[in-house]
């Protein structure tokens, strides 16, 4: 018998913040460092991560305060809607997507999946599973993203790791796929040059976006407008 898919949707309408503690009628928490605040707030329809212009670090993070809340094992697909209302300077870089237990620095994370930004509207995707061997470093899409909103996917479902017989080919977390909507609408694969394999990881994970930088005057912010989450239940 065939699995049930349901789909888990997050939307950020209405103002507002977010708060800094998990609370009982969503999932969402924020984490800020920097003494002139960086802001995690309500504003047009998305959830917008914002730096201040002080020479300080700063980090504003979104997540569900370490809840791991999704089996990687279940997990058909995940999109992102999201767009850069304040374009990324040369000293911040951006993450969205999934991550384990948060750390203020993303490439300290155990176990990730992420779109991101690294000082540029330029995007990129990583991903990190539990053995070192597994590890995708920033690899470019050919993607930009600035003020207009844009999918960004991963997919769980449709990929596939061949391998010669007698071994199985595989599919799943064995070979996610990265997409991103273009210029024309159209969603196009990226980064098919690499393996993003969380194959060693049976745990969960939480949804995580976060920007920050060192000490620095660039600005920037990053808009979540819509996460869906697929998943078998």
């Amino acid at each position: 018998m065939s699995r049930k898919v349901v789909t888990d949707v997050y939307h950020f309408m209405g103002g507002g913040i977010i708060p800094a503690t998990v609370v009982s009628n969503g999932p969402w928490k924020k984490t800020i460092t920097g003494a002139a605040p960086p802001t995690c707030a309500l504003s047009g329809g998305s959830a917008v991560l914002a730096l201040t212009s002080a020479s300080q670090v700063q980090n504003v993070c979104m997540d569900f305060g370490d809840a791991l809340c999704y089996d990687v094992d279940d997990l058909v697909a995940a999109r992102f809607w999201v767009h850069t209302p304040v374009a990324i300077g040369d000293d911040v870089t951006a993450r969205f997507g999934f991550a384990g237990a948060r750390n203020d620095e993303p490439d300290a994370i155990a176990q990730s999946l992420f779109f991101g930004l690294d000082g540029d509207a330029n995007l990129i995707v990583e991903s990190d599973g539990s053995a070192a061997a597994n590890e995708v470093a920033a690899t470019a899409t050919g993607q930009v993203l600035g003020t207009s909103v844009k999918l960004c996917e991963f997919d769980f479902k449709s990929g596939t790791f061949m391998q010669a017989p007698p071994a199985v080919s595989l599919g799943g977390k064995h070979q996610i796929i990265a997409s991103v909507q273009d210029v024309n609408g159209s969603k196009r694969r990226v980064a098919s040059g690499v393996r993003l394999n969380m194959s060693d990881y049976a745990g969960s994970l939480q949804l995580y976006a976060q920007i920050q930088k060192t000490s620095a005057t660039d600005v920037g912010s990053l808009g979540i407008k819509r996460i869906e989450v697929e998943r078998y239940e």
